[in-house]
C-alpha cells in the first residue's frame, strides 16, 4: 500500500511506527479496503480480525 497507492518508499522504521499508533477502527477499515489479506508482502500470515469474521459471514 505504501509503495503502490501512496507512492512512498517503504521504510521499516516508519511502517513499524505507524503500526503501533493505529486504532482498531483504522485497522479494520484498512483491512476491509485491502479485501482482508491473508498474507503480508513478506508472505507471513496475517491473523483474522473482527472485520474478517464479519465479512466471511455475509
Amino acid at each position: 500500500l505504501m509503495d503502490s497507492a501512496l507512492k512512498v518508499e517503504i521504510d521499516e522504521e516508519m511502517v513499524c511506527g505507524i503500526e503501533h499508533h493505529m486504532n482498531k477502527q483504522f485497522t479494520n477499515a484498512l483491512c476491509t479496503m485491502l479485501k482482508h489479506p491473508r498474507k503480508c508482502p513478506h508472505d507471513h500470515d496475517i491473523p483474522m480480525g473482527a472485520c474478517c469474521t464479519i465479512e466471511t459471514q455475509n
